[in-house]
């Protein structure tokens, strides 16, 4: 192609690609996207009415075919996914040369919106169909890599669905295409048919199922539809539209007769007159009392003037005092305007002007609070309560207002929901029918008075008989004297909100709950923490949802147990629910839309809003002479009928061009361990970037790094939140929903920990500036922490590396210490920074020679060698032909770089059941874990082969029953033989508690678990590393595979926890259990084929080789201290050992004794890459000082300075030499030898850099 053709086709694919590109998709079913290559598929005869329209559309064309399905398929999409720019992958005609082809597949780029006609659509992909064909010889690789725009990297670039039409096709252009959704169109003899190809992983049967119908019903259409706009296209086949009419929303009927609220609680004083109705503090008061009463305030307020729907508003404390004054009111034919007593001055003063209050019932206590002109009633006034006591005769009716309630307004004024006597009874009796509440029934109300949730949780239980407990705004705070009401009043349910009942029942005990039968919650979507307490204590939780606007509830969700796919349940009685997209039309199962509510229990509108009414509250179109009231909360249906709440309408943002959704990215954190509450926002910094910040509330101290890591797992990188924010409570509004406005910015409140504090001092100033440079926050106070504030693994590392050109400081402080006040604390003000530090490392490397070690000490050194191979000598007796034969052995560590490649060598040299205990959500989770691990290691077909020999068991070491059920956990210990533990936290740097955690209590755990029913052998993975440190006046020391603690001190967490866990272990032994440690030196590549480990970033050794090849400079040091262990060597010698009877209680170092200098591995890449340059070790620092602030190297500097540890405090740490000889006999005795580092091998190794892109 010459060169300007090949411009002409460049600049057209650049115009076609301009801006941000998002993958447009037909909705996962499974947000945890494990990628796999296993393609399922569904095959569909297309109806006769779709294949005669379409054949009549296209003229008997292929090509006009094609253009067609393409059509349709961007109509479907429009309509799944609510996005206007659409990508649909296409192959490229089929073609006589095959051998010539540059492109195989095109990316088809439309726009696809709501008012265009389907013709104009149609002629539109005509278009972009030609000119896509006739600009195909750019290369798509190339299109992806030079074009400078953002893509959702996440599976294939570009486009998630492709469509072929196999008569103008080939499908062998594409085979390497790896997308999530491909349809297939062929021709046949009954018309034409379609295969769905999709990722199981991905999508369930059903909904692909439910595609194809849609996609059938939109073929039909077309024919009929050429001249509609797209927007008034439905693509709902019928089958799912008698599905959501007449399954989803299943009519119900109550068995009680609808009357006012009020007549209804007097039907039940007649039933049980005597009984307790309610009780507050130490008050109680009985059905007849507190009729009687009700009644006589009642007359004093018609006295007053209160007349039919007047509104009477009540401010009191919650007390029988409340009891008394709602019924009164309604008693009196009045509505009912609760006034919370807690609500600032302004709010309450505009809710009784807007509503044009009549009267206001009130305290002793709140009377000041009431302006002078506001009419009132103290409801303390015992001169109330001495009139007639019999029910008042006041005609009214059940379209009369029983209450209004506001709510928080999007204009940032409260807007007043009216509501009626029918719709409140029809709910009210509802709640009685569906939670069954009787005489015995005791019902603690949590809830505030001015929250619509709170009529009913109140009404509900005084109408069946039951007692109430009325909670004063302390009280509400105390969990402990709730749970003592709980037990004292043998309360039976629960109703409250979310993180008032988590308090409560965290520590309830079997007496508190031995009445207690239901918990009910109100509001969008329950935190997992408290679905999964409530579970675990075995107490139903159940979830109301519901609008204001739709009288309390409008969905239920009962027996919540399954915290990771948390739903708002279906609809209740008297409720249609409607999902719709942005044109208000039916959304498909499984797609998101707007939550819109029809029925008979709807509120009469807005007060004085008759505009905000007639906005929100519309004419139903699916129903005849119905309202519809839109609710702006965005869900979807489930497959067996529940909802799945998803977020706010206006809580979709766009960040980056990308459109997200903040409810997913909060349901996410939700899920993850101890956040009780969370929140994210879209925030906008001083140049008009935006960006997310997440708040949650816990009752400990997370770590935000393993929270970035948990959400990364499932949620692309554009949407996990560049800050964090740990609250100690979330600020709520006064209907106890999250009040987001409250919420603070980055920029003004980083941390909530403390106001900002200025540095006090030049160190403080210093760390300060470089935190702001590093993390790009102004503002950076003294108690704001590195990591919560945007900061991450390699902003530490940068931060540090900056630091230590001026201060005394090591990668591990900033863990240690995350604010600036501590961290300056720690440092030693003399220290003369990176300069000073290089010049010693300098003046140290060059007197090297001259450095002679004392005599005494050189006798020590030799004594010490002399004795250990005088211990050696005694293993020659030994007979290693003797072995073990376990049935069953445990393996954790299973999906490490080291341990899948021991699982792989236990298959083959032995018969065992393998039992693998890995982390996962579920089980399918931690199976799927180890199948890419096997996948990526040894192919696609390795674990077919080897599936019967493996156990996969969902666990986590961390836990002490190993994260297993007690009753799993007993059984599999009766089982087990043999425990081989390789799970570890390997770092250079990090979180102290989260290596503790791993590498010593999960030691702990397992060696536990060993002793438990039948000892069991213990074979632990440690590191030569243990042996690193600083030995008081020790200079230099051997260690060897008898040595353990010998003093060593040092200020790796990885280190330090490694050697407590190995202690563990020979502790152990004292217990009967037999143990082998395997000291691992530097595991390196697949000594056959080069391969890496998949986390290859993590690897120090290979990220310094990177540096130095990407600095194209190495320094000569000649120093032979450097092993490569190949992985699949490695775990050949641990095979051979691990099971041999007559070595008991041992140490051994696994490491390969053909040791290599730097000098050494440079003259093998010279082989490969002849330019790389070597230069002396002193130049090479100075090449360090002299490009220390060249940005585009700085982060290959900042890896040197970790490896030659120029960031570390201390320069005097004592040189540790480690033997293997042992090691090294006991494996030859058994013919092993391990390879050493050659030319062949180290190709190998680079051209797998190569091909994952790491060099």
């Amino acid at each position: 192609m010459n060169k300007s053709i090949k411009t002409d086709e460049k600049s057209f694919w650049k115009k076609q690609l301009t801006g941000v590109l998002t993958k447009v998709k037909f909705p996962y079913d499974r947000l945890e996207v494990h990628q796999e290559d296993k393609v399922k598929k569904l095959t569909k005869n297309l109806s006769k009415q779709a294949c005669d329209g379409l054949r009549q559309l296209s003229g008997h064309s292929d090509y006009k075919l094609h253009v067609l399905l393409i059509t349709s398929l961007n109509i479907l999409l429009y309509k799944y996914s609510g996005h206007e720019e659409i990508i649909i992958g296409s192959p490229i005609y089929k073609q006589k040369n095959k051998k010539v082809l540059i492109n195989t597949i095109l990316p088809l780029r439309n726009t696809v919106k709501g008012e265009m006609t389907f013709q104009q659509l149609l002629l539109q992909i005509h278009d972009t169909i030609l000119s896509a064909n006739k600009h195909q010889n750019y290369s798509i690789e190339n299109m992806i890599n030079e074009l400078n725009t953002e893509i959702d990297q996440q599976g294939f670039p570009l486009f998630d669905v492709m469509v072929i039409l196999d008569a103008i096709h080939d499908k062998d252009y594409v085979q390497h295409v790896k997308n999530n959704v491909t349809f297939i169109f062929s021709k046949n003899e009954n018309g034409l048919s379609v295969t769905i190809e999709y990722r199981p992983d991905l999508y369930k049967k059903s909904t692909i199922e439910r595609i194809a119908q849609n996609l059938d019903h939109l073929l039909q259409a077309m024919m009929f539809h050429k001249n509609n706009k797209i927007k008034d296209i439905h693509v709902l086949a019928n089958e799912q539209y008698e599905e959501i009419f007449s399954t989803f929303n299943n009519y119900t009927k109550l068995n009680s007769e609808i009357k006012t609220l009020h007549e209804l609680f007097q039907d039940q004083v007649v039933k049980t007159p005597n009984h307790i109705v309610a009780i507050a503090g130490n008050e109680t008061i009985t059905y007849k009392d507190l009729n009687e009463k009700a009644n006589q305030l009642a007359r004093v307020l018609r006295e007053k003037g209160i007349a039919r729907q007047d509104i009477v508003g009540i401010m009191v404390e919650p007390s029988i005092k409340l009891a008394i004054g709602l019924l009164a009111i309604l008693k009196a034919g009045g509505t009912y305007l609760p006034l919370d007593p807690n609500y600032p001055k302004d709010r309450l003063t505009f809710m009784m002007q807007d509503s044009h209050v009549q009267l206001v019932l009130t305290d002793h206590k709140n009377l000041h609070r009431l302006q002078e002109n506001v009419k009132k009633l103290n409801i303390e006034n015992q001169a109330i309560f001495i009139g007639e006591k019999n029910d008042l005769n006041i005609r009214q009716s059940l379209h009369d207002l029983a209450y209004i309630i506001y709510t928080s307004g999007s204009t940032g004024k409260p807007k007043g929901v009216m509501v009626e006597h029918e719709t409140a009874s029809k709910t009210i009796l509802w709640r009685k029918e569906e939670y069954e509440f009787t005489e015995d029934d005791g019902i603690i109300q949590l809830v505030p008075y001015s929250f619509d949730a709170f009529v009913g949780g109140f009404f509900a239980p005084i109408i069946s008989g039951s007692k109430i407990v009325l909670l004063t705004n302390d009280e509400i705070k105390n969990p402990i004297q709730i749970r003592k009401y709980m037990k004292e009043r043998k309360i039976s349910h629960l109703h409250g909100v979310p993180p008032i009942i988590s308090l409560i029942i965290e520590k309830i005990n079997e007496d508190e709950a031995s009445s207690l039968k239901t918990i009910t919650v109100g509001g969008d979507r329950t935190p997992a923490n408290l679905i999964k307490l409530c579970a675990e204590k075995q107490i139903e939780l159940v979830n109301e949802y519901g609008p204001t606007e739709n009288t309390i509830i409008s969905t239920i969700y009962r027996n919540m147990n399954d915290y990771k796919n948390i739903k708002i349940g279906k609809p209740i009685y008297d409720t249609y629910i409607y999902i719709l997209d942005k044109d208000d039309n039916l959304c498909p199962i499984g797609v998101c839309g707007e939550i819109c509510i029809s029925g008979g229990r709807l509120a009469r509108g807005y007060l004085n809003r008759p505009e905000l009414t007639a906005e929100k509250f519309v004419h139903n179109p699916f129903k005849k002479g119905q309202i519809m009231y839109r609710t702006g909360d965005l869900g979807k249906w489930c497959d067996d009928g529940n909802i799945d709440f998803i977020g706010r309408k206006d809580f979709q943002v766009k960040i980056r061009g990308f459109r997200i959704e903040l409810g997913e990215i909060e349901k996410k954190l939700l899920a993850y361990t101890f956040v009780k509450q969370a929140a994210v926002i879209d925030c906008e910094d001083e140049n008009g970037v935006k960006y997310l910040s997440a708040y949650f509330v816990s009752d400990q101290r997370l770590s935000v790094n393993e929270i970035k890591e948990f959400l990364s797992q499932d949620l692309p990188e554009y949407m996990v939140p560049s800050y964090f924010i740990q609250l100690q409570e979330m600020p709520m509004t006064n209907n106890g929903k999250i009040d987001r406005k409250a919420l603070p910015t980055p920029s003004n409140a980083i941390s909530l920990a403390s106001q900002y504090v200025a540095p006090r001092n030049e160190i403080e100033e210093k760390i300060a500036d470089i935190w702001t440079k590093v993390l790009n926050v102004n503002k950076i106070g003294i108690n704001d922490n590195f990591f919560s504030i945007g900061g991450d693994s390699l902003k530490a590392i940068r931060a540090v590396s900056i630091l230590s050109e001026q201060l005394n400081i090591e990668i591990n402080d900033i863990y240690k210490y995350q604010t600036i006040q501590e961290l300056a604390s720690q440092i030693d003000y003399s220290h003369k920074g990176l300069a000073a530090r290089i010049e010693e490392l300098k003046q140290q490397f060059a007197t090297a020679s001259e450095v002679k070690i004392n005599e005494e000490k050189a006798h020590d050194l030799e004594d010490q060698y002399r004795l250990y191979k005088k211990k050696i000598e005694l293993y020659k007796q030994l007979n290693l032909t003797k072995t073990k034969k376990y049935d069953n052995i445990l393996l954790t560590g299973a999906t490490g770089y080291v341990g899948i490649y021991l699982l792989r060598e236990l298959i083959h040299a032995t018969d065992s059941m393998i039992h693998v205990v890995v982390r996962g959500k579920d089980l399918k989770e931690a199976e799927q874990r180890v199948k890419h691990k096997i996948t990526f290691y040894f192919g696609n077909e390795y674990f077919d082969q080897i599936s019967k020999r493996i156990n996969i068991i969902k666990g986590d070491i961390e836990d002490r029953y190993l994260g297993l059920e007690k009753k799993e956990y007993e059984t599999l210990s009766h089982e087990i033989d043999c425990i081989i533990n390789s799970a570890a936290y390997v770092k250079h740097y990090g979180d102290f508690q989260k290596f503790y955690r791993i590498n010593v209590q999960g030691t702990n755990h397992l060696i536990n678990f060993a002793k438990n029913h039948k000892v069991k052998d213990f074979n632990h993975i440690s590191t030569t590393t243990v042996s690193k440190g600083n030995i008081k006046g020790k200079d230099k020391v051997y260690f060897s595979e008898f040595e353990m603690d010998i003093g060593q001190k040092s200020n790796s967490f990885y280190a330090q926890t490694k050697l407590e866990s190995e202690k563990l272990v020979m502790a152990a032994s004292e217990s009967g259990i037999e143990f082998k440690i395997f000291r691992l030196g530097n595991v390196s590549f697949h000594y056959e084929n080069g391969t890496f480990q998949e986390n290859i970033e993590d690897n120090a050794m290979s990220k310094t080789l990177q540096s130095f090849i990407k600095l194209n400079t190495f320094p000569e040091l000649n120093i032979k201290d450097l092993n490569f262990s190949y992985v699949d060597q490695l775990a050949k010698s641990f095979v051979l050992l691990f099971n041999k009877k007559e070595l008991k209680n041992e140490v051994f170092h696994l490491y390969n004794p053909y040791k290599v200098s730097i000098v050494d591995i440079a003259n093998l890449i010279k082989k490969k890459y002849n330019t790389v340059n070597m230069i002396s070790f002193a130049e090479f620092l100075d090449f360090i000082l002299k490009n220390i602030h060249h940005e585009e190297i700085r982060p290959y500097l900042d890896q040197i300075f970790m490896y030659f540890h120029l960031t570390n405090k201390k320069s005097d740490v004592t040189e540790t030499i480690c033997l293997n000889e042992k090691t090294t006999y006991l494996l030859e005795k058994m013919n092993f030898k391990w390879s050493k580092l050659n030319e062949t091998a180290t190709k190998k190794m680079l051209d797998y850099w190569e091909k994952v892109n790491f060099i």
